[in-house]
């Protein structure tokens, strides 16, 4: 779930609509839109879509005006996709280097350098990642970040 500021929506996408522990229940794959304005939620479907999952990370990044997802659990997944709200579309990104195949991971947005930050993650061995990424959605591309000692 994250905010969007230029539509003044909450945009949610996702989750594991599973119940009771069935793992062969459906992922929803919907966008919810919330109107603080009206107090109501709406649901957008688009095609194409991300493939529903959960354990993903979604940011508003502000100045691409777009809703980025990342990664989750859907056999190992490190796709990414960016939602417009205006057009009610998504568009599959497919920068050259990426985080990989992550889940449980955290993303925001860093107005100040227009740039999303991703940190850790669990990858696919099942143990965790302690990287910190940068992504410039004009340019498209993820940058690894090295923290100082």
């Amino acid at each position: 779930m994250t905010y969007d500021s230029k539509s003044d929506r909450i945009i949610l996408w996702g989750g594991d609509s599973s119940t009771n522990g069935n793992p062969d229940a459906p992922n929803d794959e919907s966008v919810w839109a919330y109107d603080f304005n009206t107090n109501t939620w709406e649901e957008r479907k688009a095609t194409p879509a991300p493939v529903g999952r959960y354990a993903s990370a979604i940011a508003y990044a502000a100045g691409a005006d777009r809703t980025i997802l990342y990664g989750g659990f859907q056999d190992g997944s490190s796709d990414m996709w960016a939602y417009d709200y205006n057009k009610n579309a998504w568009t599959e990104l497919k920068p050259s280097d990426n985080p990989g195949s992550i889940s449980w991971h955290e993303m925001v947005y860093l107005p100040e350098t227009d740039r999303l930050f991703l940190f850790g993650g669990k990858l696919p061995n099942g143990y965790f990642s302690d990287k910190t990424w940068l992504y410039d959605y004009t340019a498209n591309a993820w940058t690894v970040v090295t923290p100082k000692p």
